[in-house]
């Protein structure tokens, strides 16, 4: 060309120039500081496609990596079953008490199992005898439950919280208590009858008890002769009928039972015979009427109140009715409450179990933990059995009960419902996981699929890359679970879906980026049309990875362990699916463009097509491809640039959607409710909805630091910090204030409260365990509840040995110190100073003991243990093993 031509452009040029597509114009403009990231991109892709080592090598490495990954972690796989652990914020305060109480407390002691009953019609009401005898029946049931671990068997017995174990009942709280029928489910009286008939000692009843009066048995005053003596000595229930020495009628039989518990100092009489039977002897049922004030009235377990006080309705009556004079009318349910023991505590029970029991049994504390949590599993499969669910369509009359029995256990001492119903909810999602996989995998083969050419087809390719994201995410559960994180719920139930779903949206955008490349270029070569995809795929691919990263390091702050673990494992899992889609699947193209453009087949890609005819279309007609040409180009993006009213359309649309967003956000309920856990149609649902209906209660544990225990003032603090809270509306049917531990040991300690019937009873008193660990009275300084109220505190302002002293204790025992007397010093035994009147040096003791007490000008006096720091930790750990 001439020069003209190589340095002018004619004015027809220049017009021709500015009119040229902006696309032709783009390089002038071109981000400088782009271009190595461009050109690196450019040559990675260049690179996989021409070189075989390269792309194979590529290729393997993330699914070898991935293998080793998912084979090394799996065993290691395990699950969050603690909800505490879930939902706990590690850093506020509830936690670091947590914390506190798990490191120097006692532990859990024991363990519940609720069993609800209700009407199965749902409003039907529970007080009525036909339904509390159903109630009866499932408690039996319940009772006679047994499991086998390890080969041994073990009964409700050897697990129960009991006063005395394998001698006195179950502590199982029930409104079965206010009527005879309470007594069908408690063992004491065969018991006690087999072991009173063996006794070598004759057994004293009072006279006209029975006639004629039985074998072994004499009429007069009932002995003292303690209750344990009694009952260790004899027969089990079951073994009754050999150990008989002779035949006797069953009002003789119950007449000794009578016998015994009245011997034992425990109870005035037998609880249940005075009380109303559901069903009589002759199969009459008790009237309704009566059933409500037979549950309206006072009702007492096995003890007769003496122990464990009044059954509180509160915790077996629910959804209750009454009138105004306390009448109850209506019930909707009603609940039993086992109370179990700790593994320690069953361990060391088994140990010492008696033949009429099944004898001695050495295990470890790890096997008596499998005893507790087996025992709970098959307490919740009893109080559910023989009855048809309400969401069976067509159940066997046989098993359509009057009422619905449901059982809860709580996760106390050994996992209960709601550990093994995170567990089974955690576990279910791999069935939805798989069929995710799947359903993913099937609908990346279609949109890759091409009907017309089994060339272009690209189904192998799709499925590889759906593979290599589950690959990745399952690679991120293996190494979360090398480095001892546990899988929760929420990891299980929300990652595989949003994270492998983000694995295939990247699959998606490189590969459709290859099919449009490939298509525009016209056939050009494997490694060119690789390098330009990599080029414009790689920066956009990788910016979206690191914001997903960066999302999830920010949910990482969460002070929630189910939520910042479940970011730590996406965190893991968006890396993974990176790197494996910017690796792994660029070869996995390479080698597919290289079949391609070999024209071989993808059913068979070893054997080579016939060659492509000239002028053919080598863009795909896969449904990706068809859905971009008629869907969204061809219709809605036609509609929106040709129809004026589509735009509008589309923009108020959106704006109602916003404006809904916006107004019914505040409407979205928080929190979750305990059957959001349960899935449908099983008797865990069954009891969480009965038990947020009926019996809207739950347990409040209160714990206390490093105080100076041993300090009166703080054991009094205690009770007062107690009682405060237990006066809040908040709290229902306000709890005794024995319950407070420094409390109940306090009284085991004192002679005057511990050491005497009934209580001395059950167990061995702190001073005849130890002297040393012998309680005092202390002036109620802080106002705390007398006994009358539920308190521990004696009121002395009517005592008539402290008359002269207006019922001040302390000035008694000032007077005492300087003035003692066989009269004072019965006075002062009778409040817990050791004193015989008949022994002068005794006396001398006493008042040598009282030295140092002045007036204090209170009535009311609380007990406390005031000894020595060292002490105080002896006679503690004295407590728990004795009381």
């Amino acid at each position: 060309p001439s020069a003209r031509q190589i340095g002018q452009r004619s004015p027809r040029q220049q017009t021709r120039r500015s009119q040229r597509s902006p696309r032709r114009q783009a390089p002038r403009h071109l981000d400088v500081q782009s271009l190595p990231k461009m050109v690196l991109a450019s040559s990675y892709g260049q690179a996989l496609g021409s070189n075989l080592q390269l792309r194979s090598a590529l290729a393997l490495l993330a699914p070898i990596t991935f293998t080793i990954l998912i084979g090394a972690g799996f065993p290691q796989f395990e699950i969050q079953d603690s909800v505490a652990e879930l939902w706990i914020p590690d850093r506020s305060s509830y936690a670091a008490d947590r914390e506190y109480r798990i490191e120097n407390g006692a532990g859990e002691v024991t363990t519940n199992l609720l069993v609800l009953a209700r009407a199965r019609d749902g409003h039907s009401t529970m007080l009525d005898a036909r339904s509390l005898l159903e109630h009866d029946d499932a408690m039996t049931r319940i009772y006679a439950t047994t499991v086998n671990v390890r080969g041994n068997a073990y009964d409700l017995s050897d697990v129960c919280l009991t006063a005395r174990p394998y001698l006195l009942p179950c502590v199982v709280p029930t409104v079965l208590d206010c009527f005879y029928e309470g007594s069908s489910v408690v063992e004491w009286q065969p018991l006690v009858l087999g072991m009173a008939m063996n006794s070598p000692d004759a057994i004293t009843i009072p006279c006209g008890l029975v006639s004629p009066t039985p074998p072994n048995i004499t009429c007069g005053e009932p002995s003292t002769a303690l209750y344990e003596t009694l009952l260790l000595q004899g027969c089990t229930a079951a073994a009754l009928p050999s150990c008989n020495s002779t035949a006797m009628e069953q009002s003789a039989k119950d007449a000794i039972v009578s016998a015994a518990i009245l011997q034992s100092g425990l109870i005035p009489a037998s609880p249940y015979d005075s009380k109303p039977k559901l069903r009589d002897g002759d199969g009459a049922l008790l009237p309704d009427a009566e059933v409500r004030a037979a549950v309206s009235g006072e009702c007492f377990a096995w003890d007769g109140g003496s122990i464990y006080g009044e059954v509180n309705k509160e915790l077996v009556v629910g959804s209750a009715k009454a009138n105004a004079s306390g009448f109850y009318e209506y019930a909707g349910a009603v609940q039993a409450v086992f109370v179990l023991s700790n593994g320690a505590a069953v361990q060391q029970r088994l140990s010492a179990r008696p033949e009429t029991a099944g004898g001695a049994r050495d295990i470890s504390l790890e096997e008596a933990m499998e005893v507790l949590e087996a025992m709970k599993a098959a307490l919740e499969e009893s109080a559910v059995a023989e009855q048809a669910g309400p969401w069976e369509s067509d159940p066997d009359p046989a098993r359509v009960t009057r009422t619905l029995h449901s059982a809860f256990s709580d996760d106390a001492v050994v996992p209960g419902t709601f550990t093994q119903t995170l567990r089974d909810e955690t576990y279910s999602s791999i069935n939805i996981m798989i069929v995710n996989f799947v359903l993913v995998g099937a609908l990346a083969a279609l949109f890759f699929v091409d009907c017309a050419s089994a060339v272009r087809s690209r189904v192998l390719l799709a499925l590889s890359g759906v593979a290599l994201a589950v690959l990745a995410f399952l690679a991120s559960l293996g190494l979360v679970a090398l480095a001892s994180i546990k899988l929760n719920i929420i990891t299980m139930w929300v990652l595989p879906f949003l994270l492998v779903g983000i694995g295939v949206d990247d699959m998606f955008i490189i590969t459709y980026a290859v099919e449009r490349r490939r298509g525009a270029s016209g056939g050009a070569a494997p490694a060119l049309v690789l390098g330009e995809v990599m080029a414009e795929v790689l920066a956009p691919v990788s910016l979206t990875s690191l914001i997903n990263l960066i999302m999830f390091a920010v949910m990482a702050r969460s002070d929630l362990s189910g939520v910042y673990e479940t970011a730590y494992v996406a965190m893991v899992a968006v890396t993974m699916l990176w790197a494996a889609m910017v690796t792994a699947l660029p070869a996995l193209i390479a080698f597919d463009l290289h079949r391609q453009a070999s024209r071989r087949s993808e059913l068979c890609p070893c054997s080579a097509g016939a060659p492509a005819d000239a002028g053919a279309d080598l863009s795909e007609r896969s449904a990706s491809v068809l859905a971009d040409k008629y869907c969204f180009r061809g219709a809605y993006l036609r509609a929106l640039s040709k129809w004026r009213a589509s735009q509008l359309l589309v923009g108020v649309l959106s704006a109602a959607l916003l404006a809904t967003c916006a107004v019914k956000v505040n409407d979205l309920p928080l929190g979750l409710e305990l059957n959001d856990f349960a899935r449908s149609d099983t008797w865990v649902e069954v009891y969480f909805v009965d038990r947020s209906e009926h019996f809207p209660l739950w347990p409040i544990s209160m714990n206390f630091g490093a105080l100076e225990y041993e300090n009166p003032l703080s054991q009094l603090g205690m009770l007062r910090t107690w009682e405060n809270v237990a006066a809040l509306p908040e709290v229902s049917a306000s709890p005794r204030s024995g319950l407070v531990w420094t409390a109940s040991m306090a009284a085991w300690a004192h002679p005057a409260i511990g050491c005497v019937p009934p209580a001395n009873a059950l167990y061995t008193c702190g001073p005849e365990v130890d002297p040393n660990c012998t309680a005092t009275f202390y002036p109620n300084i802080y106002g705390l509840k007398t006994r009358a109220d539920g308190g521990v505190c004696a009121d002395f302002a009517s005592e008539p040995a402290l008359a002269q002293w207006d019922g001040d204790l302390y000035a008694m025992f000032a007077f005492a110190h300087t003035n003692m007397s066989p009269v004072l010093c019965a006075i002062v035994d009778g409040f817990g100073v050791s004193c015989s009147p008949s022994n002068p040096a005794s006396m001398s003791d006493a008042a040598a003991s009282l030295a140092g007490y002045k007036p204090s000008g209170h009535t009311a006096f609380c007990p406390v243990l005031d000894v020595a720091p060292a002490t105080f930790d002896t006679c503690a750990s004295l407590w728990l093993q004795h009381d």
